[in-house]
């Protein structure tokens, strides 16, 4: 099957700097919110939930099978402004669980929802971020 998927273009302004995307501090935004330019190529798309041995290692990604202790439904994730407790003890539980399977230096979840509207808006969550060099940021 084929479908469209958009990447970041490979653009010279990125060898000076990192692509950046500024969202959820309208009262202190910048007349330019993001410096990332996207493409759209057709690519193929695979059904490989039925394929055996995937693994992190070898395909860049992994299957398995998790039973939450927060029972989500579409309400956490279609509330704007609402009680978001259960959606980020589900973040932070995700976060624990790739940490304890995978060792990471640091993981991080984002807001990946799309709205159906022509400029990408996002919500603002509070989050910290361990860079690897430097002091930690809330942000």
């Amino acid at each position: 099957m084929k479908n469209h998927l958009q990447y970041l273009c490979d653009i010279p302004v990125y060898q000076e700097e990192q692509p950046y995307e500024l969202y959820g501090f309208p009262e202190s935004q910048s007349r330019t919110s993001t410096d990332c330019k996207f493409e759209t190529k057709e690519v193929d798309v695979t059904d490989c939930r039925d394929l055996e041995g995937v693994t992190i290692q070898t395909h860049g990604f992994m299957f398995m099978e998790h039973k939450s202790a927060f029972s989500l439904e579409a309400r956490h994730f279609e509330t704007v402004n609402g009680d978001s407790t259960v959606l980020i003890g589900y973040l932070n539980e995700t976060i624990q669980l790739v940490k304890e399977l995978l060792d990471p230096v640091d993981v991080i979840c984002f807001d990946w929802r799309c709205l159906a509207t022509l400029e990408h808006r996002r919500q603002h969550t509070s989050i910290t971020l361990r860079p690897t060099h430097g002091p930690k940021k809330t942000i």
